[in-house]
């Protein structure tokens, strides 16, 4: 009995036994690798602000005996990222490039991947606006010859350290679309030496941005990662080429918003606002792109451009007269824009001296055009009716050019000639007011900004106000030239068409009256 009770005693007493927990097992990454792999993730998510976060941890890294080899390639790779992204976006450079070639400094064994890198970044050109222009200089001459001069070997070198890592596989990329084949269709050839990185953040930037913008993949990117501030400025580059003003502006302002110092931008604020026709903002956008790039004549000559069509013509000039002053090129139309304010202001003959050179650097419609309006107003109705003249055979469709052509001609006394210009002007005149039209009911339908909306129309609605008090004096100049020629039916027609307008009701009275019955 005893023997069986102590059993029975047992069993409840072995149902109420707890199980002893395993002992938990400890990690056995050291927190310095830990923090490495964080850096080394960082790199693959691939936004600026990413790459300059894993380039201060890396650093923050180099004092620790166990990851110090690997912080310092880190480091080194990652502050070139950085150099190569800022280039590429045409954003102020950081000292973070400084910074990384100091650490290669002091590297004994630098591996040959880095130091091609360092290589390869120094010939990378700035790029700025929608049209990818090239802040050219004579580095970039420099540059541009060792490229040529190391085009092969760093191709190959770059394709086959491409797999090493995903900052080998972006460099690749970087150089290969600015020097190598990147045609659309060859992207995707020049992607597979990068495959082992190719679905890393880093890399399929790079691929979504090689010379033909992928909006789609880009628009992804940024859903998937909102710390991708840079995007909004590729986004508005692509909107810029679309015609998406509106859209381009927001963006724009994004990216402004995420960094001021950043030219690129600026300098396509600027250019937005002027096919926008909102000059004020474009004049403050150039001056600011100048306030961080002083040499470029480029943002110079939009200034002066958007200040022109403000009537600020004393600093339009000084504007202009910068430009000259760098000697980098865009004389021809710093010239043109500086004579037409010094015109502006009345001062004929220094605008003369500008639009004679201008003329020798610019071939269109525009510039002889200036020359005429100029020389007519010096009273030199030769050359200013040879200028028009050419104006006119060079843009048809310039119902202003017509209007100064006619003036001179008038003046001239070739009634002929008069009435043959003045009734195509006319004609002009007609269809431009309907071309003015139709364009403020497009811009009316459109999607554009309230704001946009109501600063085109105006404009457009002023520019048709003009042309309508420009056909009413080619009316009246046709009656005048045709009663001239003795063609008084003619006339009479004309003066007709002329209406109340008070600028010539009286002369138009007195005109009929002359006309015999």
């Amino acid at each position: 009995m005893r023997a069986a009770l102590a059993i029975l005693l047992m069993v409840p007493a072995a149902a109420c036994t707890r199980p002893v927990p395993a002992p938990a097992v400890q990690s056995r990454t050291p927190p310095a690798r830990v923090s490495l792999a964080s850096a080394d993730a960082l790199v693959r998510a691939g936004c600026l602000d990413c790459l300059m976060s894993a380039f201060a941890a890396y650093e923050a890294l180099l004092s620790d005996p166990t990851v110090a080899a690997d912080a310092r390639r880190g480091a080194i790779a990652a502050g070139i990222l950085v150099a190569v992204r800022e280039r590429e976006l045409g954003i102020e450079e950081t000292d973070t490039l400084a910074k990384a070639r100091a650490l290669a400094d002091e590297s004994l064994d630098l591996p040959a991947d880095l130091r091609l890198a360092f290589d390869v970044f120094s010939t990378l050109p700035v790029r700025y606006s929608a049209t990818n222009r090239i802040v050219a200089g004579e580095a970039q001459l420099a540059a541009a010859r060792r490229v040529a001069a190391n085009r092969d070997a760093w191709t190959d070198e770059l394709r086959a350290d491409a797999a090493i890592s995903p900052g080998d596989a972006y460099l690749w990329l970087a150089f290969s679309c600015v020097y190598g084949d990147a045609r659309a269709a060859n992207v995707t050839a020049l992607a597979e030496a990068a495959s082992a990185w190719r679905d890393t953040p880093l890399v399929r930037y790079r691929i979504a941005t090689c010379r033909e913008l992928q909006l789609p993949e880009l628009q992804r990117l940024v859903a998937d990662d909102p710390r991708f501030h840079e995007i909004r400025y590729s986004l508005a580059l692509k909107a810029i080429l679309e015609g998406r003003l509106d859209d381009a502006d927001a963006d724009l302002t994004s990216a402004y918003e995420f960094r001021a110092r950043w030219p690129a931008v600026t300098f396509a604020i600027a250019d937005v606002a002027l096919t926008g026709e909102d000059f004020a903002r474009a004049a403050d956008f150039f001056e600011r792109t100048l306030a961080l790039v002083p040499d470029d004549p480029e943002a110079a000559v939009g200034r002066a451009r958007s200040l022109t069509y403000l009537a600020r013509f004393e600093e339009a000039i000084a504007a202009a007269s910068g430009v000259l002053a760098l000697e980098r090129g865009y004389t021809g139309e710093a010239l043109y824009w500086r004579a037409m304010a010094e015109s502006e202001l009345g001062r004929q003959d220094e605008a003369w001296e500008d639009v004679q050179q201008a003329e020798r650097l610019i071939t269109n419609a525009d510039v002889p055009k200036l020359a005429g309006i100029v020389e007519s107003r010096r009273g030199e109705r030769v050359i200013a009716r040879q200028k028009l003249e050419l104006a006119h055979d060079r843009n048809r469709f310039d119902c202003q050019t017509m209007f100064y052509f006619g003036s001179v001609v008038a003046e001239q006394r070739d009634w002929q000639r008069s009435v043959e210009v003045f009734s195509e002007d006319a004609d002009c005149f007609v269809t431009s007011e309907r071309g003015l039209d139709e364009a403020i009911r497009r811009i009316d339908e459109s999607n554009a900004s309230p704001e946009r909306k109501a600063r085109l129309i105006a404009r457009r609605r002023q520019q048709r106000a003009s042309a309508a008090q420009d056909l009413v004096t080619c009316w009246f100049n046709l009656a005048a030239a045709n009663f001239n020629l003795r063609r008084y039916a003619e006339a009479r027609d004309n003066a007709g068409k002329v209406g109340e307008d008070p600028r010539y009701a009286s002369r138009v009275r007195e005109l009929l009256g002359l006309i015999p019955n």
